[in-house]
């Protein structure tokens, strides 16, 4: 495994916005060729298995088996940092894939609704092959970030954040070494 510290660019409004889309679908460039980019967030304990392995889906809530992500990096932070607080940890992992864009996406059941806010969640049935995963990225979360909310601590996360509530964040990022 190769490891590199990045910086990563994007987000909102980022990507091909040129394109007839996909109707009824989530993502993608209605059959370029290109791929999309898509995030997870996750317990950072899996680094090494996702890189190696891939996302295995799983059945939930009577839906096919599938793995459960987001088109926005920045919901990807609120789910790592909510898998974190489930296990008391101070860590968690964002996940970028790389998924082509003939990739069929579908938009989250469950997370999309308001009462849940995660307007980007999307799922993809089956798995995700090791060959799509970009890069996974582990955070390194201060004390100081006790008690704040989740939106708060997400908002330090990015350069042009106004102030910094928690200070600094540690983050390094790990990606597959292609032989």
């Amino acid at each position: 495994m190769k490891k590199l510290i990045v910086s990563i660019k994007g987000g909102a409004g980022s990507g091909n916005w040129g394109h007839a889309g996909r109707p009824g679908l989530v993502g993608g460039s209605g059959g370029s060729g290109g791929v999309q980019y898509i995030y997870r967030g996750e317990f950072s304990q899996l680094r090494d298995k996702v890189l190696a392995n891939g996302i295995k889906g799983k059945v939930w809530n009577n839906r096919p088996k599938s793995v459960y992500m987001t088109t926005s990096e920045r919901e990807a932070h609120k789910y790592g940092l909510m898998k974190a607080n489930d296990v008391n940890v101070w860590e968690y992992a964002i996940v970028r894939m790389r998924i082509p864009d003939s990739t069929i996406l579908v938009a989250d059941e469950r997370d999309t609704k308001a009462v849940y806010g995660m307007s980007g969640a999307v799922r993809i049935e089956g798995n995700v092959p090791a060959s799509w995963i970009d890069s996974v990225t582990h955070y390194d979360i201060p004390r100081s970030a006790e008690g704040l909310g989740y939106d708060e601590i997400i908002s330090d996360l990015y350069p042009n954040a106004k102030s910094k509530v928690i200070g600094t964040v540690a983050y390094t990022t790990f990606i597959p070494v292609v032989d």
